[in-house]
């Protein structure tokens, strides 16, 4: 294989490599739950809220009342959660119990805010390694531009770099 054929294989491979692609965006991952229900059976729901998708043996929900172990009742309709209610005993939360639901919105609005700075980086990066792949074709380009030029002997006499620095401390009287 040639010099010129081997450039062209490297070249092949890096475009390859740094072609464009779609960036294909990721779908939000729903995380599903198991609850526990009284007779023993699971049933599945990305929430425990009114709207959440309630899943029982991987297919939705039927419609009715699923009660859960800890004495709960969901209201499934049409796979989803259209009412929950809570047993009298639950609802005299200890005064910590109370305080959760804003300790959670400030949790969430501290993952928003290290996803927005997360995205801003990978943005970042991304522009990084477009600039690099803008380099490296520019350097192969050049490369294949030098792989066309013919090989010839020089013009003159080059001597070595060393006996050039040894003339040029001899004509000083350094040495």
């Amino acid at each position: 294989m040639t010099a010129k054929e081997i450039l062209n294989k490297v070249g092949e491979v890096l475009k390859a490599q740094f072609s464009e692609q779609t960036p294909v965006p990721a779908e939000p991952v729903k995380m599903m739950v198991d609850v526990a229900l009284k007779d023993g059976s699971m049933v599945k729901v990305d929430a425990l809220e009114v709207g959440a998708t309630v899943t029982k043996d991987g297919l939705p929900a039927p419609d009715g009342e699923y009660p859960t172990e800890d004495g709960q009742v969901i209201k499934v309709v049409g796979g989803l959660i259209s009412e929950m209610s809570t047993p009298e005993e639950m609802k005299a939360l200890p005064e910590e119990m109370k305080a959760l639901p804003a300790q959670v919105g400030a949790m969430k609005a501290q993952f928003a805010a290290v996803e927005t700075s997360y995205k801003a980086k990978f943005a970042a990066q991304e522009k990084k390694i477009i600039a690099l792949k803008t380099g490296f074709e520019s350097m192969l380009a050049v490369v294949q531009l030098m792989s066309e030029q013919s090989i010839a002997a020089p013009k003159e006499k080059v001597e070595p770099a060393s006996a050039n620095f040894k003339k040029v401390l001899e004509t000083r009287g350094k040495i």
